[in-house]
């Protein structure tokens, strides 16, 4: 996959995760998936994830710097 993700955002219950997803709603529009329990695959063009769920999920797609 070509895909790679800039931004793993894991949203804690009250921690003003709803406020911070209507931002990457507005930076990322599109290439923003939501994850909230149901392991998502990232598809082609997604740069962001944010929601509910083990970090580790997403792990393999992470950009890393070289």
């Amino acid at each position: 996959m070509n895909s790679r993700l800039e931004l793993i955002s894991v949203h804690l219950p009250k921690t003003g995760g709803s406020s911070f997803q209507e931002l990457l709603r507005k930076l990322y529009k599109d290439s923003l998936l939501l994850d909230y329990g149901g392991g998502a695959a990232v598809s082609e063009g997604i740069r962001a994830v944010h929601g509910h769920f083990p970090v580790i999920r997403y792990a393999d797609d992470f950009r890393t710097l070289e």
